[in-house]
């Protein structure tokens, strides 16, 4: 999206799911800009949507937990919204956290600042 100063939101989910994914999400307001990336698993939406902020975050999140995904911001994160890390990313993190530092040396914020 070419949408300059416009906050990102990125969701995730199976490449399989994606161009369904994209679908919804465009269907939500057809004036926020998208650009779906199949091969990846992405979609990304510079968000100036009708909905606010919070609530075209909360439609777009619960349409990415339906296709088996997850949403991020992209930096930085709107004032006020935030989103707590989930999903398959969060485990792979916690695992390769404990298998890089089995003994706790690091912050346990290490294994989520993806």
């Amino acid at each position: 999206p070419d949408s300059v100063g416009a906050p990102m939101l990125k969701a995730s989910c199976p490449l399989s799911a994606t161009v369904a994914l994209a679908a919804e999400i465009a269907a939500l307001d057809e004036q926020v800009p998208l650009r779906a990336a199949p091969g990846l698993g992405l979609v990304h939406c510079a968000v100036a949507s009708k909905l606010g902020l919070r609530n075209y975050q909360t439609q777009v999140d619960a349409l990415a937990q339906q296709h088996a995904g997850h949403i991020t911001w992209l930096s930085p994160t709107p004032q006020g919204l935030s989103i707590s890390p989930q999903g398959p990313a969060l485990q792979i993190c916690r695992k390769l956290k404990h298998a890089m530092d089995p003994h706790g040396v690091l912050p346990d914020e290490f294994a989520t600042a993806y």
